[in-house]
């Protein structure tokens, strides 16, 4: 059982590390992305270095390792003993892989859209709250960073709402504080470009 929960923690890890803005941009433009631009590995970076087809392949790519880290989990951790706080930690790894992956000497994104596909996993209609504020504000003021920040801010209160009426177990607030706290100190240099009206806004070419 001890270790069925260790394999289920460890591949939502790994599958989160997956470092697909990297190696997008790596086949299609023979740049590597952690070099260029904020740095980061995710769909803004990607936009900015390699274009539109490559940004959308990666925010798609990086949604869906969120999404099915933690589908797999429910499905290899279903019974076990404390199962809803398996599936929020899955949830978290999967965040921390795409942060720090391993296979990047533990560089990688700020885990927005990794966080969103484990979030619709783990809680629906939450997450698409917080997913409607972010979209919202970066569609208002053009900076992905702002709405990242956004998300990370609603997830937990949205998943404290939800549990508050009995739609998720408390346990998930792991995952929704975790990401969230994640998200913000990955974003800590774009804040600090935020407060002096130098951050890059959504189609600046790097």
């Amino acid at each position: 059982m001890i270790m069925r929960i260790v394999a289920v923690l460890l591949g939502a890890y790994l599958l989160g590390a997956l470092p697909v803005g990297y190696l997008i941009v790596k086949w299609t433009k023979g740049v590597e992305l952690t070099r260029l631009g904020s740095g980061h590995t995710g769909g803004t970076n990607a936009l900015r270095v390699a274009g539109a087809l490559a940004g959308g392949l990666t925010v798609v790519f990086d949604f869906a390792k969120g999404l099915a880290a933690v589908v797999l989990a429910e499905r290899y951790a279903a019974g076990v003993p404390g199962e809803a706080w398996v599936l929020s930690l899955a949830g978290l790894l999967t965040v921390v892989g795409h942060n720090y992956s391993v296979f990047l000497k533990f560089n990688g994104g700020v885990g927005t859209m990794t966080s969103l596909g484990a979030g619709v996993a783990l809680m629906f209609s939450g997450t698409l709250a917080a997913w409607g504020l972010g979209f919202a504000l970066i569609i208002l003021t053009r900076y992905a960073s702002l709405g990242s920040l956004s998300i990370a801010a609603a997830l937990p209160v949205a998943c404290l709402i939800g549990a508050a009426v009995g739609a998720w177990p408390y346990q998930y607030l792991a995952f929704a504080v975790g990401a969230g706290v994640l998200s913000i100190y990955a974003l800590r240099a774009n804040i600090a470009r935020l407060l002096r009206g130098t951050e890059r806004k959504v189609g600046q070419r790097a």
